[in-house]
């Protein structure tokens, strides 16, 4: 019984690690999806108006990434500008929450990259090139603290373009 043992679980071993490979290298499909990215437009959503009572709202995130993105050399565009021009990018900062009953918010905030991709027929479509995002819980009087989570991922998507865009001027 033993003999056998050996072969079925090498065939095993090996099949697990056929797949693991594989899905390691399916994750890795894109090759610089930000090559070139930029200028860029930034769009939020997920805030809910009553946040603002706690100091939160959606404009002030978005004037704050927007500001962000200007420090690191980005060019910023309105959302007419955005529209009309096929090479501009836009940056979707998403927030979701959950109050739970004990009054804590679960929350999680991401950011998306998006790029304009043409149509045969004319105009375009957007597709996410990137993202990244964070969770974690707060009360509500910390809800404002999104915004300086907001910088940790915009630092994360800054830092993930100068790697695609090695030795390209910013956009």
């Amino acid at each position: 019984m033993r003999p056998l043992a050996f072969p079925t679980a090498r065939a095993l071993v090996a099949a697990l690690l056929f797949c693991v490979v594989t899905h390691a290298v399916a994750q890795d499909f894109s090759a610089q999806p930000l090559r070139g990215f930029g200028p860029v437009n930034v769009a939020v959503d997920g805030v809910p108006p009553d946040y603002a009572r706690y100091g939160l709202t959606a404009d002030e995130l978005r004037r704050h990434v927007e500001t962000g993105l200007t420090t690191a050399g980005f060019t910023v565009v309105d959302d007419a500008a955005a529209k009309r021009d096929a090479g501009v990018g836009q940056l979707r900062v998403k927030l979701r929450t959950v109050m739970s009953a004990y009054g804590f918010y679960s929350y999680a905030l991401a950011f998306e990259a998006r790029r304009k991709l043409p149509l045969a027929a004319g105009g375009f479509t957007s597709q996410s090139v990137w993202s990244t995002g964070q969770s974690g819980v707060l009360t509500e009087s910390e809800l404002p603290r999104l915004v300086v989570v907001s910088d940790t991922l915009l630092a994360a998507f800054t830092a993930a373009h100068g790697a695609d865009n090695v030795g390209a001027p910013t956009p």
